[in-house]
């Protein structure tokens, strides 16, 4: 088993929802109905049969319990910060172009949904979207 699907099966014994992307980010599978049930074990690992080297894809929003803010640049990270309190703990990953990905929870009652340019370098994804882990 290569050290892709062992994530991506990590991820998803973690709770997440879990998709297999090309290298442009595109899902390799329609992946609407992973926005309501979570794939199983034997889902992701044939994925990860067929396609070997796909990406992980992480489904955020209501059924995930994830909202992700998306910075794609330095100058979008450093908008962001004006934004977000000292005193907010997340997670932040660094992504291969030199942005971060920067983990919340999907606030309860809310309707926020993708979000595009919503500042200079800077989106947001939640219901309908994922992200690249």
């Amino acid at each position: 088993m290569n050290a892709i699907v062992t994530s991506a099966l990590e991820y998803a014994a973690k709770g997440f929802s879990v998709i297999p992307c090309q290298p442009d980010k595109k899902p390799f599978i329609a992946w609407t109905e992973y926005q309501t049930r979570r794939a199983s074990a034997d889902e992701i690992s044939a994925w990860w049969q067929k396609w070997p080297k796909a990406m992980i894809g992480l489904v955020t929003g209501k059924f995930s319990g994830m909202l992700v803010i998306d910075c794609d640049t330095a100058d979008g990270y450093q908008a962001i910060q004006h934004c977000i309190p000292d005193s907010l703990l997340f997670p932040i990953a660094s992504t291969p172009r030199g942005g971060c990905h920067l983990y919340f929870r999907y606030p309860e009652g809310s309707n926020l949904t993708v979000g595009v340019g919503v500042m200079p370098g800077v989106d947001f994804r939640g219901e309908g979207g994922y992200v690249i882990a």
